[in-house]
């Protein structure tokens, strides 16, 4: 797993997260199993955090 990147976005620019995973209520240690051997990155957007593929 890499994580390249903390993007973060206003609720007023929504747009669809294909593929992405809700971690916002899972612990740090927990995040790594999620994303596995894929290549993400961690995006904030309303006080919840996404986990998205990078491609």
């Amino acid at each position: 797993m890499a994580i390249d990147t903390i993007h973060t976005r206003p609720d007023r620019q929504r747009r669809t997260l294909p593929g992405a995973v809700d971690v916002s209520d899972l612990p740090a240690d927990r995040v790594p199993e999620i994303a596995a051997d894929e290549e993400v990155y961690l995006e904030r957007r309303g006080g919840r955090t996404y986990l998205v593929p990078a491609n």
